[in-house]
């Protein structure tokens, strides 16, 4: 541990040369990209400013290559319904990219914006495309560590809410060309036989028809341990089969389902939070009302983990919104290809005085 730190710290030492006398700040990131310590960082990222919240960023391996570069751009993080569609995609375990601006005193997001390139360790290229608000937009290129064509893929707005509105339709990309590692094509012009292998294992592989996805398809979670079958027919999932590392099974006609809250989701959340929460005396004697924004995980069983205020106007209030959120341990978590997976959510409660002391207004997220 000692030599690692020692190696990383003179090639830190050696990027902030590199940047010395411009207006960079220096932040470490982990391989979800979120913001760590230096012990657990995986990047180094560089953050150039070229306007009030548009940044240059260039993010190298702890090794010193560059792992990827583009620009992004600061906003507050996205909102989530605790029981509605989410509007990203759900992943497990999900870490927060969130970043703490030292000046706001609040945490931003950057959301990913024009082209962008990253590259594998030995220099070559991984991956090249366009960002428009933080979702690819147009056709993305993914080349192999050894520098041969995976394939070129096409992003849109369209493809990609159609995706979050059914979550049915096993991508939010189109597949238009695809090679193997060995420059073989396996799909032209969106027509042929899909097989991807991530590390070892079998990652995907079925028949694309017009880049839609037809008949059966195998894979697994890119962590290795579940594996699924599942059936297609004009691009949507009709029915899904997944096994996870015990050889439990699960069926699903959803590829992807957010966390709902009790029986009445986004109703019965606030309901419950409101409840739970008690204005603070010295904010009802001061007329202090604001809204609080609070950040938290759904675990795989349903209890609210790791709550923090993003965003707060008043350290009381701030409390008892996360006091009560943490007592809501009630939410049916979401699922991935019908197996249990932890989730962060970002939600607004808002607190206003009414004629009845101790009352709070609930506000809905619409």
């Amino acid at each position: 541990m000692i030599s690692r730190i020692l190696k990383a710290t003179l090639i830190l030492l050696f990027l902030s040369h590199l940047v010395q006398g411009q207006e960079t700040q220096m932040v470490y990131l982990n391989s979800e990209l979120a913001q760590v310590d230096f012990i657990n960082a995986k990047y180094v990222r560089h953050m150039t400013p070229k306007s009030k919240d548009t940044f240059q960023i260039k993010d190298y391996y702890l090794s010193g290559e560059l792992y990827q570069e583009g620009f992004v751009k600061m906003i507050f993080p996205y909102l989530n319904r605790p029981g509605g569609n989410l509007n990203n995609e759900l992943k497990a375990n999900r870490n927060n990219t969130n970043f703490f601006d030292n000046e706001l005193h609040e945490y931003r997001q950057p959301i990913q914006i024009g082209k962008f390139t990253t590259y594998y360790k030995n220099g070559k290229r991984k991956s090249e495309g366009h960002y428009l608000n933080g979702l690819k937009e147009g056709k993305v290129t993914q080349w192999y560590s050894n520098g041969q064509k995976e394939g070129d893929y096409l992003f849109s707005d369209s493809l990609n809410q159609v995706f979050l509105d059914n979550h049915k339709t096993g991508t939010e990309r189109q597949i238009i060309n695809f090679f193997d590692s060995l420059g073989n094509q396996l799909v032209k012009e969106g027509n042929g036989v899909y097989v991807k292998y991530e590390k070892g294992p079998l990652l995907d592989s079925g028949r694309l028809h017009n880049s839609i996805k037809e008949g059966v398809w195998k894979g697994s979670f890119k962590s290795g341990k579940s594996s699924y079958i599942e059936q297609y027919e004009n691009g949507l999932l009709t029915r899904g089969t997944s096994i996870d590392s015990e050889g439990n099974s699960y069926q699903y006609t959803k590829l992807i389902v957010a966390p709902y809250y009790g029986n009445y989701g986004d109703n019965e959340f606030y309901s419950f939070v409101s409840k739970n929460m008690v204005y603070p005396i010295e904010a009802r004697r001061r007329n202090i009302q604001g809204t609080v924004f609070v950040q938290f995980i759904v675990d795989e069983l349903g209890n609210t983990t790791q709550v923090k205020t993003l965003k707060g106007f008043y350290p009381a209030c701030d409390m008892e919104a996360e006091k009560a959120v943490d007592l809501a341990n009630n939410f049916k978590p979401a699922l991935i290809r019908g197996q249990p997976v932890s989730v962060l959510l970002v939600i607004p409660i808002e607190l206003r005085l009414r004629d009845v002391p101790n009352t709070i207004m609930r506000k809905r997220i619409n």
